[in-house]
């Protein structure tokens, strides 16, 4: 495979602007102190800097529906992620089933449309699905790891010819945009984020060197590893709507915004990593690392501290865990957090400002409806998680 390195980031121009942006009383439990954001321009680029400490936020939301954890067929599934979720123009909801090698269908108000994919190796047929990516006009692609292919139906569920995989595959989520698919990739220099067109060469957008990589072989799991990274280590955190995509540089705080492909906008905020520990690294682990077999469809578990011992840890934790764009261009960013901590989350308008902090507990989206209200992955009573839609009201400057 051909890596094309596009867009790189030029040096940072002299010209400044000092932004301030009012807080009403009320929006930040009383204080009305101005958020500063310092802009500079460098051949194009905006470079936005918040400078401010974390402003508290207020958020309302209200489930109003909730699909998952039932004995009905359609709704068996127990395992949402934004990699297994995916909504359309006319907000269809869309579940991938890895397990049951299937893609259940669901309009609006959750009603069942259809079912896609079943177990085997034929046209629409599906081996280890490992991700779904679904087009604004109803398209449907999953990614089959087992097949090297990526497996696709038409709005109306009719079976599209497989496109091939690229090799340089290296799991997570995928992302639909109207220039084309954007995945993962990884070769033995870097991480990268490639935009995938139909029957054409990966172009990379972006790209985050690995950091050096140990073998690890694991007695408590039986398993062998080459190329390890030490956990913690720097990756590409990104998300795509429309034709912007937002990546995360970790492990420092800072947001490259590409739209059509160029870079317009970088993000960042002043804000300390947090040094890594070995105890930090075995609680990111759990009880153990889980390692799914693919094609034996079966999982296997690695004692963390074995796993700390050979792997290593980076000396910091990554900034930012996770990032969501909203319909409105409303950038969602998670910080990375360990176990049970709490997981801070930001907001930025549409020019990367900062607008605030949501309190401790508030939902995080795996996806949108196009009228704005989010997707959640929640765990009921009986710790199933089920995918929930939830209505988000916001109180910002």
């Amino acid at each position: 495979m051909n890596i094309i390195t596009a867009h790189p980031m030029g040096a940072i121009g002299p010209a400044l602007l000092l932004v301030a942006i009012g807080v009403p009383s009320g929006c930040t439990d009383g204080s009305t102190e101005a958020i500063r954001a310092e802009v500079t321009d460098s051949a194009g680029i905006s470079i936005v800097r918040s400078v401010s400490e974390d402003l508290p936020l207020r958020l309302e939301s209200e489930p109003v529906l909730a699909l998952g954890g039932k004995d009905t067929p359609e709704e068996s599934f127990y395992s949402i992620a934004a990699s297994t979720v995916a909504t359309d123009g006319d907000g269809n909801l869309y579940v991938l089933e890895w397990d049951a090698y299937r893609v259940q269908v669901f309009d609006s108000t959750g009603t069942h449309q259809r079912t896609l994919g079943r177990q085997g190796g034929g046209p629409g047929e599906l081996q280890y699905p490992f991700g779904l990516a679904v087009a604004a006009v109803g398209r449907v692609w999953v990614v089959d790891v087992g097949k090297r292919a990526l497996v696709g139906w038409t709005r109306d569920g009719d079976v599209l010819p497989q496109e091939p995989l690229p090799v340089a595959y290296s799991g997570g989520r995928v992302e639909w945009t109207p220039s084309g698919l954007f995945m993962p990739l990884r070769d033995s220099l870097a991480h990268h984020l490639a935009l995938i067109r139909e029957a054409g060469e990966p172009q990379v957008l972006a790209s985050l060197p690995l950091a050096e990589t140990r073998s690890v072989e694991l007695t408590s799991c039986g398993m062998f590893f080459g190329q390890r990274e030490p956990i913690f280590s720097p990756s590409l955190t990104w998300t795509a709507a429309g034709n912007t995509v937002v990546v995360a540089r970790n492990p420092d705080y800072v947001l490259d915004v590409y739209e059509d492909g160029r870079l317009v906008r970088s993000i960042r905020r002043d804000l300390p990593p947090r040094p890594a520990s070995e105890e930090l690294a075995r609680a990111s682990l759990g009880e153990g690392w889980r390692v799914g077999i693919g094609s034996q469809g079966r999982e296997v578990v690695c004692d963390p501290a074995e796993v700390v011992e050979q792997q290593g840890f980076a000396p910091y934790l990554p900034m930012v865990g996770a990032l969501a764009y909203a319909p409105d261009a409303t950038l969602w960013v998670q910080r990375y957090t360990v176990a049970s901590d709490p997981s801070p989350i930001d907001l930025f308008d549409p020019d990367g400002r900062y607008i605030g902090t949501l309190p401790e507990g508030s939902p995080f989206p795996i996806g949108f409806l196009p009228d704005g209200r989010i997707l959640v992955s929640e765990t009921d009573e009986l710790d199933v998680q089920r995918l929930v839609v939830r209505t988000v009201q916001l109180e910002q400057p």
